[in-house]
């Protein structure tokens, strides 16, 4: 079917979820063969997909729809690294989103109270090219806090001079092998994931005490459009 389409050389090529019908071994070789494909050919490909692994690895750039509008366009890193709104940072990838309100704003950072009482604190930075949502927030309004969960550190101890550093007990560990994935309980309610290479000789035991960790230009803040 991809050859009939290709023999007449179009300007676009659609793919509506071409690869979904295949195991993940066989999807992922594809992956390949279809960026070759493009790279050779030097054709516009538009794919249609709901996996968000074969949109990233194999996309130039990304358009993610929501009811129907587009919520944000932008390169896999963009769209990764910098969600413009909640739900594109809930969609793509693994995310932990607390919702809360900005306290104060000065030159540098926002602070934010959440709506179990944690105050965190958010690193104003400045991305050429790119607009973060953070730089229009103004004291009082609703937000969401999001970090990746690659971006916690989790430890037994309370790391010194870390802002956003909270306790909890852990849940769940899952070995990943490349790394190790594991749920938090928070003391104050959340559940939050944290996702690093294995550094302990051996996985730690559910209910263990820990504390999770990140820095201030480790998360971002986006305005809560919640209804």
């Amino acid at each position: 079917a991809l050859a009939r389409a290709l023999v007449n050389r179009p300007a676009v090529l659609l793919l509506d979820e071409p690869l979904g019908a295949l195991d993940l071994k066989l999807r992922k070789q594809m992956q390949v063969e279809l960026t070759n494909l493009h790279r050779n050919l030097g054709l516009t490909f538009i794919m249609v997909t709901h996996d968000q692994e074969e949109a990233m690895s194999l996309s130039d750039r990304i358009a993610v729809m929501h009811d129907g509008r587009i919520e944000q366009i932008g390169s896999p890193n963009e769209i990764y690294e910098y969600p413009q709104t909640p739900f594109v940072a809930d969609f793509i990838g693994d995310t932990n989103l607390f919702r809360g309100t900005v306290e104060s704003v000065d030159a540098t950072s926002l602070f934010i109270v959440t709506e179990t009482g944690l105050s965190m604190e958010i690193q104003q930075i400045e991305i050429p090219g790119i607009q973060l949502p953070q730089q229009d927030l103004r004291t009082g309004a609703s937000a969401v806090v999001i970090v990746r969960p690659e971006k916690v550190t989790l430890s037994f101890y309370p790391v010194g001079g870390s802002v956003n550093c909270f306790e909890g007990r852990l849940l769940n560990t899952m070995y990943l092998g490349t790394h190790i994935q594991y749920v938090v309980k928070l003391l104050s309610g959340e559940n939050i994931m944290v996702r690093q290479p294995k550094t302990f000789d051996s996985l730690p035991d559910s209910n263990t005490p820990v504390y999770v960790c990140w820095g201030t230009t480790d998360c971002l803040a986006l305005p809560d459009h919640k209804p």
